[in-house]
């Protein structure tokens, strides 16, 4: 399981569920490849073409 707290200073209990705007690139050997905010064009572009490199390997 993953789980990616975007809260800063506050405590959750094991039922909370955090809504960010990131979305996380995690590979198949389940690191982290890449953070993105989906707020932002270039992000969003930036993770298609991160996307394509994963794909490749």
């Amino acid at each position: 399981m993953f789980r990616a707290d975007g809260s800063i200073g506050s405590q959750k209990n094991e039922d909370s569920f955090i809504h960010t705007r990131n979305i996380y690139l995690v590979d198949k050997d389940l690191k982290i490849r890449g953070i993105y905010d989906t707020g932002s064009t270039d992000a969003m572009a930036t993770l298609a073409q991160d996307l394509e490199k994963i794909k490749k390997e």
